[in-house]
């Protein structure tokens, strides 16, 4: 969406203002600098939290998973690394399911049951 310039210090001034709290001219100014070297109004996506929570518990299972193998035994930390994939497969279904994509959402969710169920069937 295209706006003009002053649509953009606008928002600019608006971003800048709690950076800034000691005046709105400093903002203004902040923004107007900030928009003449040709920057971008810095924008935060809207699954960015659990796109992280993702990649959290898939390094986290990477982690587990090299722990176990250090121990070269099958021991709670083999259990606990499939939970966290399977939690892994849940987030990335949340953010489908934002997406509006429901068959992703659901098959990432299967896959998840399946990792949790069958792992804690075989480890008990």
């Amino acid at each position: 969406m295209q706006t003009t310039r002053q649509g953009n210090l606008l928002e600019l001034s608006s971003y800048f203002n709690p950076i800034f709290k000691q005046r709105k001219s400093h903002a203004a100014i902040c923004a107007w600098l900030y928009f003449i070297q040709g920057g971008d109004i810095p924008v935060k996506h809207p699954y960015e939290k659990l796109q992280r929570l993702q990649v959290l518990c898939m390094v986290l299972s990477i982690v587990l998973a090299i722990v176990a193998l250090a121990q070269q035994a099958f021991s709670w930390t083999v259990l606990v690394m499939f939970y966290m994939l399977a939690l892994s497969f849940m987030f990335e279904g949340m953010v489908e399911l934002q997406k509006r994509n429901t068959f992703h959402f659901v098959s990432q969710v299967i896959r998840a049951l399946l990792i949790a169920i069958f792992s804690t069937l075989l480890f008990f």
